[in-house]
């Protein structure tokens, strides 16, 4: 069976969430790091296939990353909803 019925996958422990938090922020860190190199005056070139023309892909590769960025933005929002403000703390 390929994909067992929800009903019979594990639930995800608290554990299991933070970890995958923790993956997520680290991946989102170094995307935009990366994005900063980019925008820095960095550049990606790269060839289609093995000997072929080499060529400036910079504007993909940002579009691309700042996508997946969202994304991973998203996915962490979901696993960690932030709480809502509470105005009466301190009395």
């Amino acid at each position: 069976m390929a994909n067992p019925p929800l009903i019979y996958r594990m639930k995800e422990t608290r554990m299991d969430r933070l970890a995958r938090i923790t993956e997520l922020s680290g991946e989102i860190r170094s995307r935009r790091l990366f994005c900063e190199f980019i925008e820095s005056g960095g550049r990606v070139i790269a060839s289609e296939s093995d000997g072929g023309p080499w060529k400036d892909v910079t504007a993909a590769t940002v579009a691309r990353e700042c996508r997946r960025i969202e994304a991973l933005e998203r996915t962490r929002r979901r696993l960690m909803p932030q709480e809502p403000a509470r105005h009466d703390r301190g009395r």
